[in-house]
């Protein structure tokens, strides 16, 4: 009996650490910036995601911000901040700066922002959260992407599920 509790037991641990190795599968690590970005204090003053996210209405990525985008206002120091003056620095030096992608699909994922965002009419805030009113950079996805929550927004906006789709 002893020696069946002690299989019994070993394999509810097998398993809790199988899971628990799938969940750290799952979640992206963290990532740090090289300029601590503040969004709320860019959509505060007007700007819009396509102004540095040049790409998401033309294309299948969205972009990260190019150095000449940053530069339109960051030639001159426009404020106290640490971030910003980071910013100009970048400019003056004319170093692209090296930001890092937070959100990744699969690679047999055929994702288009062009697609979700034009035809689709869905708000940034429907994949990335609430970004725009964020003053410090996400460190990992704020919204999990994962199929079910992808064929979830397909069901409710009554798009083409088939696999086809959005698989190659």
């Amino acid at each position: 009996m002893e020696l069946w509790l002690s299989w019994r037991a070993r394999n509810v641990i097998v398993v809790l650490l199988c899971l628990l190795a799938l969940g750290a599968c799952n979640s992206s690590p963290p990532v740090t910036q090289p300029v601590q970005f503040n969004h709320l204090a860019h959509t505060k003053r007007g700007l819009q995601c396509n102004f540095c996210h040049q790409y998401v209405q033309k294309a299948d990525f969205a972009g990260l911000p190019r150095l000449s985008v940053c530069a339109t206002c960051h030639r001159a120091k426009i404020s106290s901040s640490e971030e910003a003056e980071k910013v100009r620095l970048y400019v003056k030096n004319r170093k692209e700066i090296p930001w890092h992608r937070i959100y990744r699909v699969p690679t047999f994922v055929n994702f288009s922002h062009q697609r979700h965002v034009t035809v689709g009419k869905l708000e940034c805030k429907q994949c990335h959260g609430d970004i725009k009113d964020s003053a410090i950079p996400q460190v990992r996805p704020a919204v999990a992407l994962t199929m079910n929550k992808c064929i979830a927004c397909h069901d409710q906006r009554k798009v083409s599920t088939d696999c086809l789709a959005c698989h190659h």
